[in-house]
């Protein structure tokens, strides 16, 4: 077990970290590193052989000190995209791909969650249309950030725009650690997801392993938000090199456990960024309850609900609208859970994590 308390130094308190690498990016004497816990959650731990006792990781830490920022909710839509290729291969109503192919139109860098060759999650750097592809659709697993923020950093350092897609925490830890590094953001546009907690690392790569076993070969692609059977009843779908299989989320061990909170990190169940003081300039998710609130504009391959945060998120909407479908919506018809606080740590969750080191990813497994 890693902890983040140590002898002088409280970055904050284990059970409160949300693995955002803004103390690791900070820190001027690299004495810090995100390791790995039993549930496969990455937490800083301090060398302290180097640790000069600087206090900028407390400084920077976006729980131990909020950032200012004057975002509030502007405006609602309702957005799907018109391309209906688009819309049917992201996760509600393709909005992630006009903003990232405007930015990129820009000559700018686009920053989101994607699979590298070991089917891992971790952020990357996407300065080509190929490279974003890979960050569309939603990937639930909690998306690796070490090295990231001094990449952002040096892209806008270099005056280049950037367009940084991920997790409200996500987004709150670059935003804390360009800001303790006074770095120039104007050029940055931030976009946070509605989120629902990010599941464990390390229990989708011992699924993986799993699913490998069975079918006799690697997993080469895997698309949590497949639309096989709609949008509202997503599936996972894997792909190996010569199989492919999709589960609806009632049918699959791995989604069963996610939509139960059982993998999900510690830090979600008190979440500070789960209501409408949005850090993003945009922030977008599903559009649940569109056939109840807009039944004329309800769309099978998906809608998504974008609120609007900033000026910069304003300019940015009117920029991609042509590629759009728009209907202006208000936050009583939008409202979801992940929007007015986080969610509930399970009934039994410690229990699953005891038997879990015991049994691992498997049928006996109850």
């Amino acid at each position: 077990m890693f902890y983040t308390f140590y002898m002088a130094i409280q970055i904050t308190e284990e059970k409160n970290c949300t693995g955002c690498t803004a103390c690791q990016a900070v820190c001027p004497v690299s004495c810090i590193a995100m390791q790995e816990d039993a549930k496969g959650f990455l937490y800083p731990s301090v060398d302290y052989d180097l640790c000069i006792e600087c206090g900028l990781c407390e400084r920077t830490c976006p729980l131990l000190k909020p950032i200012s920022q004057e975002n509030k909710v502007l405006s609602v839509y309702a957005a799907k995209a018109k391309d209906k290729e688009i819309l049917r291969k992201s996760s509600s109503g393709g909005m992630f791909i006009p903003l990232s192919d405007a930015m990129l139109k820009e000559g700018g860098v686009v920053y989101g969650a994607a699979f590298n060759p070991l089917m891992e999650v971790s952020h990357c750097r996407c300065t080509t249309f190929t490279e974003r592809d890979r960050c569309v659709g939603s990937k639930y697993v909690q998306s690796n950030l070490v090295g990231v923020l001094d990449q952002v950093k040096k892209d806008l350092n270099e005056k280049r725009p950037v367009l940084f897609t991920g997790t409200p925490c996500q987004v709150a830890g670059l935003l804390s650690f360009l800001a303790q590094t006074n770095t120039d953001t104007s050029l940055l546009v931030c976009c946070d997801v509605f989120c629902f907690g990010v599941p464990s690392p390390k229990v989708w790569k011992d699924y993986l392993k799993q699913v490998e076993r069975e079918k006799g070969e690697p997993v080469k692609e895997a698309f949590f938000r497949d639309k096989t059977y709609g949008w509202a009843d997503f599936s996972l779908r894997l792909e190996t090199e010569h199989t492919a299989s999709v589960e609806k989320n009632n049918e699959n061990a791995y989604m069963q456990l996610f939509l139960q909170r059982l993998i999900n990190r510690p830090s979600c169940f008190d979440c500070h960024f789960s209501n409408l003081d949005r850090k993003g300039d945009l922030s977008i998710g599903d559009y649940w309850g569109i056939e109840h609130s807009m039944p004329d504009f309800f769309e099978s391959n998906g809608v998504s609900v974008t609120l609007v945060n900033s000026q910069k998120g304003k300019a940015w909407m009117e920029k991609i609208k042509d590629t759009l479908s728009l209907r202006e919506s208000n936050l009583n018809d939008c409202m979801q859970p992940v929007l007015s606080g986080p969610t509930a740590q399970p009934i039994g969750y410690e229990s699953f994590w005891k038997q879990y080191a015991r049994s691992g990813f498997g049928e006996e497994r109850t």
